[in-house]
């Protein structure tokens, strides 16, 4: 099944916002999510809630061919290999009540879809949010 969407709400310079919690969508645990930006902004930043009973982590899967790029100077390591950079991980967010803002690395950006990809833990339930600002 296809990945949930999450539109990003554009901040730009003089606007005022109420609380994004509002505006948040129920996250997809099975199936994942793509936050998806409306153009390339410089900075996204993304509303995490669990409102399960344990901890949980949020993954965004490295994207092949986006290697170390230490590897084109011969400094990356055996035989001068280009590994895939690992996965951006965040810390646990608390049980029950706990958020988490996340700003992903750019290497973690999807330009073919323009969005960014959220992999959820098992029974993880809360809401996401997602906005983008330059």
């Amino acid at each position: 099944m296809a990945r949930a969407i999450v539109n990003t709400i554009r901040l730009t310079p003089g606007d005022v916002m109420t609380d994004l919690a509002e505006s948040a969508v129920a996250i997809d645990a099975a199936n994942g999510m793509r936050v998806v930006v409306a153009a390339r902004a410089e900075h996204v930043a993304i509303r995490i809630s669990n409102t399960h009973a344990s901890p949980h982590q949020v993954t965004s899967p490295g994207i092949a061919g986006t290697g170390n790029s230490r590897g084109q100077y011969g400094a990356a390591g055996p035989g001068g290999s280009n590994p895939v950079e690992p996965d951006f991980v965040s810390t646990a967010i608390a049980a029950s009540t706990g958020v988490r803002w996340l700003s992903l690395p750019a290497r973690f950006f999807r330009s073919a879809d323009n969005s960014y990809w959220l992999n959820f833990e098992a029974l993880h339930a809360g809401s996401i949010v997602a906005l983008e600002f330059s």
